[in-house]
């Protein structure tokens, strides 16, 4: 099946969720200083037949900037919203997996303790799959926690 095509804005939030969520924040900000300001400026009118031109591109600018002023914010503040939770989303995941490297805590009689959920795990042998016959801690909360340890 084929890929849906995107719109700008969608490339626009792609790319400002992309940077540090600040990033958006500060651009968000400043498009909406200058297309402000741009739009307070007005427009001068054409006194002579030869401005006209120039006047009418004016004038094409001056909406764009009417409409932009608003719609340029928003989607820069979209797009640090999504920087902000894809930073949170890799933050959680460096943790458990700094977690899951950690020897669990073993003691000659006990079964070791999940490192993901703290309940605490069972022998199991692999039945299945490239491991078949290996044995590995599984954890007891299984399906809830998929946590396994080497044995």
């Amino acid at each position: 099946m084929a890929r849906k095509r995107k719109s700008t804005a969608e490339d626009v939030v792609e790319l400002v969720s992309r940077l540090h969520w600040g990033a958006g924040v500060t651009l968000a900000i400043l498009s909406y200083v200058i297309l402000h300001w741009y739009v307070g400026q007005g427009i001068t009118a054409a006194t002579e037949i030869e401005n006209i031109s120039r006047n009418f591109l004016q004038t094409i600018l001056h909406v764009f900037a009417q409409i932009g002023q608003y719609i340029f914010p928003l989607l820069f503040l979209f797009g640090a919203v999504m920087s902000l939770l894809k930073s949170k989303k890799q933050k959680n995941v460096s943790q458990d997996r700094k977690v899951a490297n950690e020897t669990p805590q073993v003691d000659n009689n006990a079964n070791p303790i999940c490192p993901k959920c703290g309940a605490e795990m069972i022998h199991r042998v692999a039945k299945k799959g490239s491991n078949a016959g290996n044995s590995f801690w599984g954890c007891s909360s299984f399906p809830k926690c998929r946590s396994t340890l080497p044995c």
